[in-house]
């Protein structure tokens, strides 16, 4: 199925992880911003889990495919009025991280994005259920990745802190969507040991700022602080949406999640995107 612009053939591609309707509008729109800045073929996937001793092959008329299908209907005809042509895709497996790396593999995909909102009641429960999923996901997944737990559905202000590393690639074309298809206004933070080496962050600064374009996408500003997580966490808090690469290449379980990206993902009031380069970029 598919809906809106025909895509272009042979871009990248990008694989939107839809399961929840709450989360379906933030998730598609980043996709749609994506898609318009670096010409993504967007796929819209869901995963229908069935349990052990049932079959794998549901019938067309199943209600959970059914069901399914009316969600990516909505998912992509939410962003029709982008320009952005959405297909879709169903995967049925056992386990919802079985279900996603095989959609990775099946769509080719260059970028797997999904997302998590906090709800009310069963808020833990459910983020504990999610984190579970990504964990797996980021130990398989041979993509790229941005995981996003959406708190806000304001883009007006953005942080990133930055650093000259792999995960700059994805946070940069995160930024540049936001900015040039959601009108948000982007500043772009590197935080430093107040002892640090003057020439040498100078140096990092051009790194940062010229490698991927980042100046012609927001402002920059360098800060000296002996707490960085402290500092981080307030300058998240400040902007509507922070985008944080996570620290180690080799698995989103220690690299997110119990990292320090993932500390300020929990303390963080506002919408946070965690990206993770693949593991070949490095």
């Amino acid at each position: 199925m598919s809906a809106g612009m025909s895509q272009t053939p042979g871009g990248p591609r990008l694989l939107v992880g839809i399961a929840n309707p709450n989360t379906m509008p933030q998730l598609m729109k980043l996709a749609a911003s994506l898609a318009l800045s670096a010409n993504y073929h967007v796929t819209a996937a869901h995963v229908i889990t069935v349990a052990r001793g049932e079959e794998l092959d549901l019938p067309d008329d199943a209600p959970a495919r059914r069901e399914a299908e009316e969600l990516l209907r909505q998912a992509a005809l939410s962003v029709a009025d982008m320009g952005v042509g959405v297909d879709t895709f169903i995967e049925v497996a056992r386990e919802a991280h079985d279900g996603l790396l095989s959609a990775v593999t099946v769509e080719g995909a260059d970028l797997l994005l999904v997302g998590y909102a906090d709800e009310i009641p069963g808020a833990d429960k459910a983020e504990r259920a999610f984190d579970r999923v990504m964990h797996r996901v980021a130990r398989g997944a041979k993509c790229d990745l941005i995981v996003a737990k959406f708190r806000s559905d304001s883009c007006d202000s953005v942080v990133v802190p930055v650093a000259c590393d792999v995960n700059t690639r994805v946070s940069a074309a995160v930024a540049r969507a936001l900015s040039e298809n959601m009108g948000a206004t982007v500043r772009l933070v590197h935080v430093v040991e107040p002892g640090a080496n003057p020439s040498e962050s100078e140096l990092l600064e051009r790194c940062i700022m010229h490698s991927h374009g980042l100046e012609r996408i927001g402002t920059y500003e360098m800060i000296r602080t002996p707490r960085p997580a402290a500092a981080l966490t307030e300058e998240v808090n400040d902007a509507d949406v922070a985008i944080i690469g996570a620290a180690k290449q080799s698995a989103l379980a220690s690299a997110i999640f119990g990292s320090l990206a993932d500390r300020i993902a929990g303390r963080a009031t506002s919408t946070v995107l965690v990206v993770r380069a693949r593991r070949d970029a490095d």
